[in-house]
């Protein structure tokens, strides 16, 4: 049993021994990699901290942020004052069934 072990593990060493030393760096791999960091380099230089960036121009991003949320405020209030004013103004429905006209005309005759 033992025997069978040693079998299957030498194969399994030497598959690994290959693979490592196909892995192992090619230097045209390493002057590829240097010529391709450097185009990237050149299409996107760095920005200096003197111009502004996306982060330094928040206050302008947050000003308009700012005003949809006063607009939103704006709106709300307007909305909640116009349901306010149609709650308080509805119509009393006992009064409505004395001003119906059958009932005025009982009224007048004095049957009720």
């Amino acid at each position: 049993m033992n025997d069978n072990r040693t079998r299957t593990t030498d194969p399994d060493h030497a598959l690994r021994q290959i693979l490592q030393d196909s892995q192992a760096p090619v230097p045209d791999s390493q002057d590829l990699q240097q010529r391709v960091l450097a185009q990237w380099l050149q299409r996107h230089p760095q920005q200096p901290h003197d111009h502004p960036t996306l982060l330094s121009n928040a206050s302008v991003l947050l000003l308009g942020q700012t005003q949809r949320l006063k607009m939103a405020f704006v709106l709300l209030t307007i909305s909640l004052t116009v349901l306010l004013v149609f709650w308080w103004t509805r119509p009393d429905p006992i009064l409505q069934e004395l001003l119906q006209p059958d009932v005025l005309s009982l009224m007048g005759m004095g049957e009720m």
